[in-house]
């Protein structure tokens, strides 16, 4: 199954795919907060220290929003035309992840995979910067390992208690049963989950967008919006995301196809273009967050996801020559 970093974000996600992630997620806020509070600073007992002496916990920075292992610092929104270090960057097939929509405006992801953590680059909230489309900066980085802190020290595998101590009061959000706390300044954020035991389990920090919070509707809101008739605009190279004539993937039979219907039962169809038998290209689909999953009766899988924003459908396939290929939807009833 191809690979997608869902944005909080979308988004979540994605924070963006996978995600800071991964606009796909179901985040619910809890009503009662993960730490105590007052209206100008948080105090927190130190256990510590057998006086158990009260300290203020200061206010975030905006040096918060960096990690390091000690050599190495890495910050977010930083250039990254003028980012540089000496670990060794994974190979893979290909960076680029896909885009999120903002209103009129295109936000492009790349992600750059590494041992300790995952990078990923965009031009996120470059027309409220006043940047160019083509400026690229850090807008995630997620901790893989306990290898890279916080600029506070806060590393994978500490506490809840310790993250309390050293950040205060985090808004609590509710993700498959796990607790994520989510400290927010201007538009980035860092989100620790923690696990049942009490240990944090991930840290991502991440640039959002505007429209994080309308990518982040329910599941079920999602799965009323996709049934339907949707038809495909146009197509882009997963690679680097040039523009795809339509033609190499549907023939000069376009005008018969390129649609995708979506049933209230799970069911769908894709038409490709002129043909007798559309059996192959029926199927189930599930969804799971804004994730479709496409099941065709021959067995074989593809993915698409679903923007609340831009209320388009990502559908990704794959060429006659294995190229990576996304498709646009938009619904037509």
């Amino acid at each position: 199954m191809k690979r997608i970093l869902i944005l909080v974000i979308i988004a979540v996600t994605f924070c963006f795919y996978s995600a800071c992630g991964n606009h796909s997620r179901n985040l619910v806020v809890n009503s009662s907060p993960l730490y105590s509070e007052n209206d100008s600073a948080v105090t927190v007992s130190n256990k510590e220290q057998d006086n158990n002496a009260v300290e203020t916990i200061k206010p975030l920075e905006m040096e918060d929003f960096s990690v390091s292992d000690g050599e190495n610092i890495i910050s977010l929104d930083f250039p990254y035309i003028d980012f540089s270090m000496d670990l060794i960057e994974k190979e893979v097939d290909s960076n680029y992840v896909g885009e999120i929509f903002s209103g009129e405006y295109a936000y492009k992801f790349f992600c750059h995979e590494y041992d300790d953590f995952d990078l990923y680059i965009s031009n996120i909230n470059y027309d409220i910067k006043g940047r160019d489309f083509n400026e690229y900066f850090i807008s995630q980085i997620t901790l893989k390992t306990p290898a890279f802190k916080t600029k506070r020290g806060v590393e994978i595998g500490a506490s809840a208690e310790d993250l309390a101590a050293i950040y205060g009061l985090g808004e609590e959000l509710i993700e498959d049963g796990k607790t994520i706390a989510v400290y927010a300044l201007n538009d980035m954020k860092i989100e620790f989950t923690i696990g049942e035991n009490q240990k944090i389990q991930d840290i991502s920090l991440c640039v959002f967008s505007e429209d994080d919070i309308s990518d982040s509707i329910a599941e079920d809101d999602i799965s009323d919006l996709i049934i339907g008739v949707w038809k495909i605009q146009f197509a882009k190279e997963g690679i680097d995301g040039t523009e795809y004539p339509l033609q190499n993937l549907y023939g000069t039979g376009i005008q018969y196809g390129g649609t995708l219907t979506l049933d209230k039962d799970g069911f769908f169809t894709k038409l490709m273009g002129i043909t007798d038998d559309i059996s192959d290209n029926k199927g189930a689909f599930s969804l799971k967050g804004n994730v479709i999953t496409f099941l065709f009766k021959d067995g074989s899988i593809e993915e698409a996801i679903y923007f609340p924003s831009s209320q388009e459908i990502e559908y990704h396939t794959r060429d006659i020559f294995d190229t990576l290929i996304y498709e646009y939807f938009v619904k037509t009833e």
